[in-house]
């Protein structure tokens, strides 16, 4: 099949994918913040999939009311058969994009149901797609709601891997999946597999794979809760540790520690408390799993302590 012509790409249709497994407490915060969202006026149709597959809570309850009182939204709820996962749900939409017509055009952008988006977020995801043909992933930034006392680890491993992000991998793959944006014709050739933990690794060793031309933009950030006890830090960080077992890295999965060790004592300046937080929750985390490793598959939930 003849691929498009990359100098001339049809952006005026964007899907805003939102992937929600049990999310009744912050789904709604997310659509409130996403019909503030400010859009360039390149996009001219927009329409909002909000996939959700055996939530046990009300998520599905909370989408469809809130959808109610806000006609001139145009959006589809996918409730899938079964739990898939986010992977799994992700590629049921991309695979749905796909199929549409031959001819696929248009942007997904992929906002996690737990998460909230600030007015300027989506344009500044999206600028760069919009004035460079070229580029086909665009992912964003985390921005931490509020620091406390329990959340201390979690939030400098989030500011540890903005600073990392931001430094040294503004044009190149990342494995984060919160929020970003993809164009969906150069992704006509890669699907999410299900049946894997997790599916930011999955996209980014694709891109690189792939040689596909990327970028990651510090203004686009959503606000994230970080996690708040060790045993939920614990989770986050090994689940991502196993999931890299997984796959085959190339580069960029593997960090260069001399790197990562210069932004971890430049943050560790900068956050002194946070830092030795992170320390200990690593310690700890490391000696638990060593000692009784939780066993982790793509029918990942985010800790509770996050959806508060």
């Amino acid at each position: 099949m003849d691929r498009p012509d990359k100098s001339v790409r049809d952006s005026s249709g964007c899907y805003v994918v939102i992937p929600a497994f049990n999310e009744e407490k912050r789904i709604g915060a997310l659509l409130d913040s996403l019909y503030k969202t400010r859009w360039p006026p390149e996009i001219s149709q927009i329409k909002w999939i909000i996939v959700t597959g055996a939530s046990t809570d009300h998520t599905l309850d909370v989408a469809r009311e809130w959808l109610a009182r806000h006609r001139d939204v145009t959006a589809d709820v996918l409730v899938t058969a079964s739990r898939n996962g986010k992977a799994g749900d992700l590629d049921v939409v991309h695979s749905q994009l796909l199929d549409q017509n031959e001819n696929v055009s248009g942007i997904a952008v992929v906002i996690d149901g737990d998460v909230t988006v600030f007015p300027e977020s989506i344009w500044n995801l999206l600028s760069p797609l919009l004035t460079e043909p070229s580029l086909s992933i665009v992912w964003g930034f985390d921005h931490i709601d509020r620091v406390h006392f329990g959340n201390w680890a979690s939030s400098f491993q989030m500011l540890l891997a903005n600073a990392i992000a931001g430094e040294e991998r503004a044009n190149r793959p990342r494995a984060y999946g919160r929020f970003f944006a993809y164009r969906v014709e150069d992704l006509r050739d890669f699907h999410w597999d299900a049946s894997h933990i997790t599916d930011d690794l999955q996209l980014a060793h694709y891109a690189e794979k792939s040689l596909l031309a990327v970028s990651s933009v510090t203004s686009a950030r959503v606000e994230v809760t970080p996690a708040a006890s060790y045993y939920d830090f614990y989770l986050q960080t090994y689940r991502s540790i196993v999931a890299r077992r997984g796959i085959v890295g190339g580069s960029s999965e593997r960090e260069s520690r001399r790197k990562t060790l210069t932004v971890l004592v430049h943050q560790f300046a900068r956050h002194p408390v946070l830092g030795a937080a992170f320390i200990v929750a690593h310690v700890i985390s490391m000696w638990r799993h060593k000692l009784s490793p939780s066993a982790f598959s793509s029918h990942w939930e985010s800790p509770t302590s996050t959806k508060f």
